[in-house]
């Protein structure tokens, strides 16, 4: 019965290796953050492109007009907002294929320990058939440390380019004054370094 049980088990694990994929839904999502991020980075470059060549030096040649400046000051800005999406999407996109190697890994590992936790029961079967003193316990808990455990990835979560601008201008302030309502709170360095705890 308990070989058939491990038998059974390393077949669907050794199934879903073969079968590994994410669901329909899933993909349409993955899709749809690609193309949302392609589709952006491309409106935003070339809206950029476009203020950029409507920029005009002035008659004598060595000043902008107010308008040009104003241009200036938004190709830049789109240009910086393209390169904070981008940036963003490398890291989604680097956080997704590791998700994917972890979850393959996993299932590898679970494999592993089914062969390792079947060996040990084989194990003390065997030692109970031949000895009337009990396995050693220390024995045991060594042979099936970390049996069936999975660790959770070190990956960071992918963050947005407003949570970067946040965390650059809050960790660059020596003091933040927040008003909620009536209510007023004044954080120093330390109580704006505790909120990232």
């Amino acid at each position: 019965m308990r070989r058939e049980i491990r038998s059974s088990l390393l077949d669907i694990t050794k199934e879903r290796l073969a079968n590994f994929a994410v669901s329909k839904e899933t993909r349409f999502q993955y899709f749809a953050v690609h193309g949302a991020s392609l589709v952006g980075i491309a409106l935003l470059f070339m809206t950029s492109l476009s203020y950029g060549a409507r920029i005009v030096v002035g008659d004598k040649g060595y000043y902008y007009a107010p308008e040009s400046i104003l241009l200036i000051i938004k190709s830049g800005l789109l240009a910086a907002a393209a390169v904070a999406l981008g940036a963003w999407y490398l890291r989604w996109l680097n956080r997704w294929l590791q998700r994917i190697a972890d979850a393959e890994f996993r299932l590898q590992q679970f494999r592993l320990d089914i062969e390792r936790a079947s060996w040990l029961a084989e194990t003390v079967l065997e030692w109970k058939s031949t000895s009337q003193e009990p396995f050693p316990e220390l024995l045991a808990s060594r042979l099936s440390a970390g049996l069936f455990q999975s660790s959770a990835s070190e990956t960071e979560d992918p963050r947005t380019p407003a949570a970067h601008l946040a965390d650059a201008l809050l960790g660059a302030a020596s003091s933040v004054k927040l008003k909620l309502g009536e209510q007023e709170l004044n954080l120093d360095r330390k109580g704006v370094r505790s909120l990232d705890d």
